[in-house]
This record gives C-alpha cells, sequence and structure tokens, in this order.
C-alpha cells in the first residue's frame, strides 16, 4: 500500500503544484533539482479501522521564500483539511508532528524544507 502516491495524486488537484513538473513522489528524479517530494516514512495500524501512516514533504527550491512556500502550501493542505478522501480511502485527519523547517543547503546551494505529518485513515 502507497498512501504517499494518492496523497502525491490529492496534492495535485488541490494546490497549483503539478506532478512531474515540480510535485514528485518518494524522490526528485536526477534531471529535476527542484521540487517537492512527498514520502511514506513509516507508520502503524492499531485494533480499530484506523491506519496512522508518517507523511515527510521535502521543498528544494533556489531560495528560502519559494522553499518555504511550496513546503507549506502542501502543509496547509494537509493539517488544515477536515477530513478527505483519497484513492484508497477516507482521511480521519492530519496532525502536524513538525512544521515546515530550514534544514540546510544542499550541494548546489539550493534550499531545503522539510515537515513531517501523521496522517489517519481507515483501513
Amino acid at each position: 500500500m502507497n498512501i504517499a502516491k494518492d496523497i502525491v495524486t490529492y496534492i495535485n488537484t488541490k494546490t497549483s503544484l503539478v506532478l512531474g513538473q515540480d510535485l514528485f513522489l518518494g524522490f526528485l528524479p536526477q534531471d529535476d533539482s527542484v521540487g517537492v517530494v512527498i514520502a511514506e516514512s513509516g507508520g502503524y495500524e492499531n485494533e480499530t479501522n484506523m491506519l496512522r501512516i508518517n507523511l515527510q514533504i521535502v521543498s528544494i527550491a533556489e531560495d528560502y521564500t519559494t522553499a518555504e512556500a511550496k513546503c507549506s502550501m502542501v502543509y496547509n493542505a494537509l493539517v488544515y483539511s477536515n477530513g478527505f478522501t483519497i484513492t484508497s480511502g477516507y482521511v480521519f485527519n492530519c496532525v502536524p508532528i513538525n512544521t515546515p523547517t530550514y534544514i540546510g543547503l544542499n550541494e548546489h546551494q539550493q534550499v531545503i524544507m522539510t515537515c513531517n505529518i501523521a496522517l489517519y485513515k481507515e483501513k
């Protein structure tokens, strides 16, 4: 099961980010050095009908303002929603683990911002 794939599709329809252009699943393609990546970073299910999936959002851009804006765009689309449906089912809630945070520059001197979200959805 790849919830991140469903979330990338959802974000593609809810923001100005374009899948394959500046929005990617799991990693940036080699020929792209800027964009937003959404990846799963673990999770678990419990005895109720609920899964918890940790999502990491990473934004890489040429400048701080763009990196922050794109990371925040995804963050806001998820954590400020009151439930929504993705291909694999209903998402009850998205809880921030941490807000968009500057973590430094990559080897090309591009700005990296990241945040993590706990997504709760039906099994």
